[in-house]
């Protein structure tokens, strides 16, 4: 158990020398395998790494790497060196760094080797870049965990980001107390034994990654095989090949594995344990129709990064579980239910979700690089609204804040609106969250267009995309005559965005078939590249017949929606999930679509 440990490094160092002969981590894509003793040398190495850009404890610096051995190992040294990493994704945009470190004295920022950095550091040379090349290629290496034992219980472990209802990131400091407490509660409540194996398909600058599939099973003596990003065609054979136990998954991923048409084979039924998902909402409909073609137990839980990781689990015992449920409340947490007035209500009755255990974060960071608390009554309220009932069980039904989730990505619609707001033809708009089956919400802008302007759908995605990361460009864009703002300017985007529902169902529901004559051959098929080349911002020279999710990291389960909804408004056609999800590259793109109009693929 980790929670003996002063904190999370002194942990870190006893469960490498202790499980040193067992395999820890599985690269899936040459069969490279780490044991634990080699895995702790490249600690050792992530520590050197350390040592030469002048980065000792107390220092912050950030690390935007993608999912490698790498990522992890220099996670583990920085939290034994005290070195305060702000983990951020591999594609951030140079604006977001910039707003992440903002008031932090940052000057290093670690980055993929293969990485291209165009446009994604700040301007003035103010951070500088160090490629992290495989096994830290040219460095000795370092004792690591030297000085462990004086890093207190309640020192900054890390930072992340999370969007707030401003718009501006808040960064969010987690402690050694917080990680050791939350693993600790994280082990019963999932019930896995010590050497069971994780796939692990989800960003490890998530914390449902980094918890539930690195730290959980380093923290157990398991191993995980360790995938850059999420392939659906790959799923099946690699929990089925490398007999699997536990994969951590987002609601968008069920929905896309239950419409393909591959299926788990023996082997994953029988060492499958179940599918772990949380990070956005998972609707009832989508369970029970995954569960019911492929006969796996889905377990939902709920969480936050403010609360380290998990808050509920759902009961893995499909007996006891409660699907409309997010689960009951894990041992480190006590969940209450409160009205505005700060009273606490009883069980059945709809508030805001509160949360306090010694996951709570440590504050959010202020310009001053110093953590605040956010709380004055020693509760974290979650602006989540929703109840409990009478076994504990949380229900969530809606939220305080205006952030949108969308399969697992946080997007606040102020941003969004701002960076819209800054093309010459747009009056006035607002972002809402609208509902979606694969990914629990999905973003929509109704824009209302400057006098005279004529300003279309594809021009402003193509605004958005060269300002937003793909992740916040809304899918749609709705042109209004005026938006329903009250006279102080504001707006009711609870009843704004039901009513964009109700009519976007309308319409959905309608399907009027395309209307005049459809392009055919290769001219059908230049218009697929052009629309491929529009949603991915990349120039059509460059939309070959083989580029695929496989060449392009941009084409994951969220672009491949974006991408088939774009597909949708060009041609006029209601696609089939099952086919566009079997899509592998530009050249099956256009023959399904070929197929959709009635043509010859």
């Amino acid at each position: 158990m980790v929670i003996e440990f002063p904190n999370m490094a002194e942990a870190a160092r006893d469960l490498l020398a202790r499980f040193a002969d067992r395999t820890f981590l599985i690269l899936p894509d040459g069969e490279r395998r780490y044991s634990y003793a080699e895995f702790g040398e490249l600690v050792r190495r992530g520590a050197g790494l350390l040592a030469d850009c002048g980065l000792s404890a107390g220092d912050h610096a950030v690390m935007a790497l993608k999912n490698s051995p790498e990522n992890m190992a220099l996670f583990l040294a920085a939290l034994a060196s005290g070195v305060r990493l702000l983990l951020m994704g591999p594609d951030n945009s140079a604006s977001e760094l910039e707003s992440a470190i903002e008031g932090l004295p940052v000057k290093t920022v670690f980055v993929d080797a293969d990485a291209s950095l165009e446009g994604r550091l700040p301007a003035g040379g103010r951070l500088a870049p160090v490629a992290v090349a495989e096994g830290f290629a040219g460095n000795a290496g370092r004792e690591a965990f030297a000085g462990t034992a004086r890093i207190a219980a309640d020192d900054p472990a890390y930072i992340m980001c999370s969007s707030g209802s401003t718009g501006r990131p808040k960064r969010i400091c987690t402690s050694h107390r917080n990680m050791l407490a939350e693993l600790e509660a994280m082990f019963p409540a999932y019930g896995l034994a010590d050497a069971d194996r994780h796939l692990c398909v989800l960003p490890l600058f998530h914390v449902s990654a980094l918890y539930r599939n690195f730290l959980m099973p380093f923290c157990q003596g398991g191993s995980i095989v360790l995938c850059e990003t999420f392939e659906q065609e790959r799923f099946w054979p690699l929990l089925s090949r490398y007999a699997v136990n536990f994969v951590q998954v987002v609601p968008s991923i069920l929905a896309v594995l239950a419409d393909q048409e591959d299926a788990p084979d023996a082997q994953v039924r029988r060492s499958l344990k179940y599918i772990g998902t949380a990070s956005a909402p998972l609707s009832p409909k989508l369970l029970e129709r995954f569960e019911a073609r492929f006969g796996i137990l889905v377990v939902q839980g709920f969480g936050l990064t403010e609360l380290t990781c998990g808050i509920t689990l759902n009961e893995t015992d499909p007996a006891r579980r409660k699907v409309e449920s997010v689960g009951r409340p894990l041992a480190v947490n006590e969940v209450r239910i409160m009205d505005e007035a700060g009273r606490f209500l009883p069980p059945g009755e709809e508030g805001e979700v509160v949360v306090r255990g010694d996951n709570v974060m440590l504050g959010y960071l202020g310009a001053d690089g110093r953590p605040a608390s956010p709380w004055s009554d020693g509760w974290f309220h979650t602006s989540d609204l929703g109840h409990l009932d009478a076994d504990g069980f949380v229900y969530l039904t809606g939220r305080k804040s205006d952030i949108i989730n969308r399969g697992g990505h946080k997007i606040s619609p102020v941003e969004v609106e701002k960076v819209l707001m800054q093309h010459p033809a747009v009056k006035d708009v607002v972002v809402v969250g609208l509902p979606h089956e694969m990914l629990g919400e999905d973003a929509v802008a109704c824009v209302v267009r400057s006098s005279g302007a004529t300003l279309g759908g594809s021009e402003l995605l193509h605004f958005a995309q060269e300002r937003l990361p793909a992740f916040k460009v809304p899918t749609s864009f709705r042109f209004l005559d005026k938006l329903p703002r009250t006279g102080p300017g504001k707006i009711n985007r609870r009843a704004f965005a039901a009513a964009m529902a109700q009519e976007v169902a309308a319409e959905s529901a309608a399907a009027p078939a395309a209307a005049g004559p459809q392009p055919s051959g290769a001219a059908l098929a230049q218009r697929v590249r052009e629309v491929v080349a529009e949603v991915f911002s990349l120039p059509v020279d460059k939309v070959t017949d083989d580029l695929g999710p496989h060449k392009l990291r941009a084409w994951d389960s969220l672009g491949q929606i974006r991408l088939v909804l774009a597909l949708e408004d060009c041609f006029a056609f209601r696609h089939d999930p099952r086919e566009a999800n079997a899509v592998r590259n530009v050249g099956e793109l256009i023959g399904m679509v070929a197929r959709r109009l009635g043509q010859p693929a």
